[in-house]
């Protein structure tokens, strides 16, 4: 099988974006998100409002937003499940495989706000920063539980938690919602959380932890030598 044999979608506009999720393309051009199959077969075209998209992506959902502006979008499958608008600057998404969804917003009254939806697009929470900014949001596989990084940069060191909350608690004990959090040492920059499985997978300037029940383990420290770490899984 030659090069040529192989299915393709012709893209002319270099400021396109391109998305892959379960056994789909999407295709972000002027405002139109068209769809394709893995045949290439376009199945729809989709209106949408994003200046500087962002996504996340989880089997068969395609989560897209505007970073620093209000407009986010769930699609499943070839169409757009729910889409909403939010008061002040979209920073974070994340979207599991049951299509809960969890972003943060900034420039508000507040440094951070958290807000989840479920599969619905129904709000089930907001959980507000007023002196510390969330920099990075992950939902368990379950819907149980969402966890953020919280940074604190206004001493003189950086400060850098987890923190895991239950979301039935968020919803009915909100003062309770809050599980663990797991402390850094001081000038250790958290950089990206990712739920796998029951575990919390923390990526760090200076390591690669396994965050579960209120317990940090080192997986591995990084060198001055490593380039480039992710724990997209």
């Amino acid at each position: 099988i030659g090069e040529e044999d192989l299915p393709n979608i012709q893209i002319n506009n270099e400021n396109a974006k391109v998305f892959s999720y379960g056994d789909k393309v999407a295709i972000l051009e002027n405002g139109t998100l068209s769809i394709y199959s893995a045949s290439t077969k376009k199945i729809s075209d989709i209106q949408v409002s994003l200046a500087n998209p962002i996504y996340d992506t989880q089997g068969n959902y395609l989560l897209l937003a505007d970073k620093d502006g209000s407009n986010f979008y769930l699609i499943d499958n070839d169409k757009i499940q729910w889409q909403k608008s939010v008061d002040g600057n979209i920073s974070k998404i994340t979207v599991n495989k049951n299509g809960a969804v969890g972003i943060v917003v900034t420039n508000t009254t507040y440094k951070s706000i958290i807000i989840m939806y479920d599969s619905t697009g129904t709000e089930c929470f907001k959980t507000y920063l007023g002196s510390t900014l969330a920099t990075d949001i992950t939902i368990s596989n379950n819907s149980k539980y969402l966890s953020f990084i919280e940074i604190n940069t206004t001493g003189a060191s950086i400060i850098s938690k987890v923190k895991t909350i239950s979301i039935d608690k968020a919803k009915n004990e909100p003062k309770d919602a809050i599980i663990y959090t797991y402390d850094l040492d001081t000038n250790v920059l958290a950089i990206k959380i990712k739920y796998y499985n029951d575990d919390i997978m923390l990526l760090t300037d200076t390591s690669l932890n396994k965050l579960n029940d209120g317990n940090i383990q080192k997986i591995e420290d990084l060198s001055d030598d490593v380039s480039f770490v992710d724990i997209t899984l």
